[in-house]
């Protein structure tokens, strides 16, 4: 607009002024170096207004070769883009329908113009995972984190990579870096769960429980089994490695609740017993059957071996006044009289047992007292043991 005014501006004054000065038209000489140039006022004037009109005619033909230049760029890019989303969506597609080839070709070659490239190459990764080529995963997820600036992101679908390919080690290492970032992170701690179970880092599970069971990533009754599991395996571990004594300081150590749990106990009776430190896993034992004589327990009791069964058999009967209908109770009974050299008691003892809860061993081991006594109810002990088992 400014132009086209001083334009406009220069030919009226032209017009005004043309007729004044051309009965003197005036001199121009322009030198350079060795050339001059002369002219007179009115001709340089009018070459003068012809060079900016020329000017402002390249300034338009620049600037109009800029424009279409411009948006061919726009289209092209914009092109670009559209099919980059176009092979997303069919490589998201192809990863769904398990045609993992296509799916890492489609998500891979349109990641530089995608709009979500960490996605794109993400699901390069899986693609790849899935034909058994952890060389270009490793490298689809290299490529992810430097296209991102998250790279918590990166870390957490590599290990759910490195756990679904069974390659725990590496996935516990890049979770224990993930989890010193994000400690509270639930999913982080879920996979932490998971391959700490498989791995069987049963101290490692146990010292993250609170969190978990904070987070709330299981019901309560969940948490406690996950406990007595983690424990169990700690007692296995504890066995192998410092044997009996170590065992022992390990269970001394813990809280008066853990050891009164039946599950915990067995697990240590078992441990202690398969290092064949029977009077150990006995104080035990029996120190747990003194308020209440669960089965679990006194199936663990019968498998005791001893050269003196008397403190059993004082704490059995002990346990016998306080539950006198318990057919559990009277079966270790039966097997601690059994192993005494008792054959009376242990009969009357199974015959209570049996009396109460029917069961397929203690008709068995009753059929084994009574053979040198009375085959025919032997033989009926048998029979009647074999319909249970069969049962």
């Amino acid at each position: 607009m400014i132009k086209a005014a001083i334009l406009v501006a220069i030919i009226i004054a032209g017009l005004i002024f043309g007729p004044e000065v051309s009965g003197s038209k005036g001199y121009v000489l322009i030198a350079m170096g060795n050339y001059t140039i002369e002219t007179s006022v009115t001709k340089a004037i009018i070459l003068g207004i012809l060079f900016y009109l020329l000017l402002l005619g390249i300034e338009w033909l620049f600037l109009k070769t800029m424009g279409i230049s411009r948006r061919s760029f726009d289209w092209l890019r914009g092109r670009n883009s559209r099919k980059a989303r176009k092979n997303t969506y069919a490589g998201m597609l192809a990863l769904a329908e398990g045609d993992y080839k296509n799916a890492e070709r489609l998500t891979a070659i349109s990641a530089s113009h995608s709009d979500t490239p960490l996605l794109n190459y993400l699901a390069a990764a899986e693609a790849a995972q899935e034909q058994g080529n952890e060389a270009k995963r490793d490298n689809y997820l290299k490529q992810a984190q430097e296209n991102s600036n998250n790279a918590f992101a990166v870390g957490l679908t590599q290990a759910k990579l490195q756990i679904k390919q069974g390659q725990l080690e590496q996935a516990h290492a890049t979770l224990t870096q993930l989890h010193n970032k994000q400690p509270k992170h639930k999913k982080v701690l879920e996979l932490l769960c998971e391959v700490y179970q498989t791995l069987g880092e049963w101290q490692k599970l146990i010292d993250i429980l609170p969190v978990l069971r904070k987070a709330q990533l299981f019901s309560v009754e969940q948490g406690d089994q996950l406990e007595l599991r983690a424990y169990a395996g700690v007692f296995g571990q504890i066995a192998k490695q410092e044997g009996s004594h170590g065992l022992q300081v390990y269970w001394n150590k813990l809280a008066r609740k853990l050891k009164a749990e039946p599950s915990l106990i067995d697990a240590i009776a078992a441990q202690l017993m398969s290092l064949n430190d029977h009077p150990a896993a006995t104080i035990i034992l029996l120190n747990a059957i003194k308020k209440a004589a669960p089965e679990r327990l006194l199936n663990r009791i019968k498998l005791l071996e001893l050269d003196n069964y008397q403190d059993v058999l004082n704490s059995l009967e002990t346990a016998h006044k306080k539950q006198p209908s318990s057919a559990a109770i009277e079966s270790a009974l039966a097997q601690c009289y059994q192993k005494m050299q008792q054959p009376q008691p242990a009969i009357e003892a199974y015959q209570r047992a049996i009396a109460i809860q029917p069961n397929a061993n203690d008709y068995y081991q009753l059929g084994l007292l009574l053979e040198q006594q009375d085959k025919a109810k032997a033989q009926d002990c048998f029979k009647q043991g074999l319909q249970l088992s069969q049962a």
